[in-house]
């Protein structure tokens, strides 16, 4: 384990197998443009109140294991918050989770950094959206979300692109998935505003830009959700949870509602392209957000609530 201070990559950089870089509390790691950092053998750890910024490249891996969120992550207590910016691209180079918030922790995504996950198939259908291969070329299925939310996620702005989620069996959610489940009780909450993107996602299930579910919540304040594809709900899915969990998909001005808007034109699915799992006793809708269609295929009889303001 390599502990840093405010540090600036001027040159190439690859992390060792086993080796761990920690940006301690309240320092910084930049990635100079043009420069790469190399961590498909190390792994980078971000502690409380840490800073990210990524102005060149970044290649990552991951594991399938649902117990691995990743190799950027933010670790440690339960209060930790990180923030990750720039202008560069973090590619998630083996499938598996690229960047997991953990119960109790907060991460800021801002500026205008990519953060690149694992697709298949150039031809998916119903959209023309080139989806990459893996480095190498070879064609890979990512079999999670690129980001998982249990804690907070509040997206400024950058850019969540290029991943396909294969899970057809717990996970759904091509982008971001955000899953109160996972943090007890508390807070799984994904925020965006201002230019942030989450676009050229899919998920071979439900919400091939976002998953909300098991009480989570998705406030968007601003941003686009747009060109993305899955089974069902190309952009945004609400999908109830167990247990009584409120599931939330609050909309607040813009196009659709606020400077947020949901494409339903780009976004692909077999159904629409935002879609809310049923509710006992019918669903809240507030102001007029026509291009979002309630999904009632779901019998888990517990609630989800859409929201927008006038």
């Amino acid at each position: 384990m390599a502990t840093l201070t405010n540090l600036t990559l001027a040159d190439d950089v690859s992390v060792p197998s086993g080796v761990t870089l920690v940006v301690s509390d309240g320092n910084t790691l930049t990635v100079n443009t043009g420069k790469t950092l190399d961590l498909t053998g190390g792994s980078l750890a971000l502690m409380n109140n840490a800073t990210f910024t990524v102005n060149g490249t970044v290649n990552a891996k991951s594991t399938t294991s649902e117990t691995s969120y990743g190799i950027v992550i933010v670790p440690g207590e339960t209060t930790a918050a990180a923030t990750i910016n720039g202008s560069g691209i973090i590619h998630l180079t083996t499938p598996g989770i690229l960047l997991a918030v953990s119960a109790g922790q907060k991460l800021t995504l801002s500026g205008t950094v990519i953060l690149d996950g694992l697709t298949t198939d150039t031809n998916y259908p119903g959209t023309s959206i080139p989806y990459p291969t893996g480095i190498g070329g070879d064609p890979i299925n990512n079999t999670y979300s690129l980001i998982f939310v249990g804690g907070e996620l509040n997206m400024q702005g950058g850019t969540i692109t290029g991943n396909y989620n294969s899970d057809t069996s717990q996970r759904d959610g091509g982008g971001v998935e955000i899953n109160k489940a996972e943090s007890g009780n508390g807070v799984a909450r994904f925020t965006m505003s201002g230019d942030a993107k989450v676009s050229g996602n899919k998920a071979a299930q439900g919400g091939g830009g976002v998953n909300v579910c098991q009480g989570g919540t998705f406030i968007m304040n601003g941003g686009t959700v747009s060109g993305n594809s899955a089974a069902y709900a190309g952009g945004v899915r609400v999908e109830p949870g167990n247990s009584g969990a409120v599931t939330t998909f609050t909309m607040i001005g813009g196009t659709v509602y606020g400077s947020g808007e949901i494409a339903p034109n780009a976004n692909r699915a077999t159904g629409w392209g935002a879609s809310l799992g049923k509710r006992n006793g019918g669903t809240a809708q507030y102001g007029n957000l026509a291009p979002i269609a309630l999904d009632e295929s779901s019998g888990r009889g517990t609630s989800t609530t859409l929201t927008g303001h006038n």
